[in-house]
Order: C-alpha cells, then structure tokens, then sequence
C-alpha cells in the first residue's frame, strides 16, 4: 500500500502565492527486515496504463502493459528510499527533472530531518495497526499489525528543495533492484491520479456595440494551488468563446 497527501503550508494562516507546497506520502513494505530499494515519482503529465491490471489482456500483446501518457516535464520529481540494516531508513534522496536527467537536490541519511528541515522520514519503531484497508506479509497472508519498520513516510518541501510548484497530476511508486538510481526496475504500484492543480478564467468589460465597432476584453487566468490562487505565467495560452447576443 503506498499513499500521498499534499498541504500547503499556510505560516500565516492566509494562503497565499507565496506558502509552501509539502508532499507527504507514507508505504508499507511486505518484508521490513531485508533491504529494499523504492522511488515514489510525482509526475506532471497525466499517466496510466493502456490495461487494467493485471495486465493479463488476451489476444497477441506479449508485453502485458504499457505506460501512457507524454513522459516527464521539468520539475518532475523523484523520492528515492533505500533500507537497510535489518529494515532502517538508509537513506532518501529527492531528485528534479531538469529536461534531461534527474538530478540529486536533496538527502537525509538515515532516520529524522535535515538540518533545514526541508525532508524527513520515519520508519514505525514497533508494531501499529495497519488501517482499515488489507495489509499483507511476505507470504501474501493478510495480517492486522504491521510489524517494526514495515511502514515509513516522509515529507518534503517541495516548494524550497525543488525551487518550484509543480503541478502534480500523477505519483506512481517503483521497487529498485539495489542503490543505484539506474538500477533495474521490478515491482511498481499505480499510477493514480494526484491532481493538485486547477485554474480559473474571468473576462471584464462586456458591453453592447455597434455592428463593426471594435471592443476590448480582458481576460484574467489565475492558477490555483490547494487553496492558494496567483495569476498564470506569461505565455499561458487561453482559448475564449464568444457568442454574440444581438439586440
């Protein structure tokens, strides 16, 4: 089971333009003794996957499934964890899509915080109920009480690691085969949708005119984060109906 949440974080009390954007997710782990190598990807292009799982479709397809969707953007990210140690945090490590590769913008070795705050995690120190959904153990038996180091979550300001607020559609959750980055991938959980975003377009000055007379509206896009609002960036592109209503 993987799970995200996202916050903003409102010092003031009064969301605005300028509070920071914090992501929080949390996994369990069949098997917390061993070590394990997981990426949690927060992706800004819608993807999914072209079968449902489990990806069993019959017919000629000899790859069971396929990715979706137009591939990753700037300011994608990646939160890479790796175990070890009979099950300790061993290291998370927060990588940015910079356009051609992913690169390092932040880590925390072991369990707690950076200096700055700025990236946490923990592992459970003893047994915790699993929730009202099916946990399971390594021998796919479904199980109440999640044992020691079976289920970690961590936290990242986004907004200050990464330099940015992206707008976040999708977070998929991916087991590596060791600590390298570019290892081989094997299991992953997802994708699902994780929409942070919205907007909003409002047009000003209507008014009645003569046939051919020329008029100027002014169209306002503002962008929303969580409950943050500020204007779009320059360059948005905005497609606007106007029906005419004759008198």
């Amino acid at each position: 089971n993987v799970y995200a949440y996202a916050a903003i974080d409102d010092k003031d009390t009064v969301a605005t333009a300028d509070d920071d954007l914090i992501f929080y997710a949390g996994l369990e782990r069949l098997n917390p003794d061993g070590d394990a190598y997981i990426d949690i990807e927060f992706l800004q292009a819608k993807t999914g996957l072209d079968e449902a799982i489990p990806c069993n479709d019959p017919g000629q397809d000899t790859i069971p499934c396929h990715f979706t969707g137009t591939g990753r953007t700037v300011n994608d990210m990646i939160v890479s964890m790796n175990f070890s140690n009979g099950g300790a945090i061993g290291a998370i490590e927060v990588r940015r899509w910079n356009g051609t590769e992913y690169i390092l913008e932040e880590a925390l070795v072991g369990e707690g915080c950076t200096g700055d705050e700025l990236l946490c995690g923990f592992n459970n120190a003893a047994g915790i109920d699993g929730g009202p959904w099916l946990n399971y153990n390594s021998q796919n038996q479904v199980i109440t009480t999640l044992e020691a180091n079976a289920f970690t979550e961590f936290g990242v300001n986004v907004t200050d690691v990464i330099e940015g607020d992206p707008c976040v559609t999708t977070v998929m959750a991916k087991t590596r085969s060791s600590t390298s980055f570019t290892s081989e991938l094997k299991d992953f959980a997802g994708p699902v949708p994780f929409e942070i975003c919205g907007a909003n377009i409002g047009i000003e000055q209507s008014a009645t005119n003569e046939v051919d007379d020329e008029h100027t509206f002014t169209v306002t896009v503002n962008k929303s984060l969580g409950s943050s609002e500020s204007p779009a960036p320059n360059g948005t592109i905005v497609d606007v109906d106007l029906t005419p209503t004759p008198t």
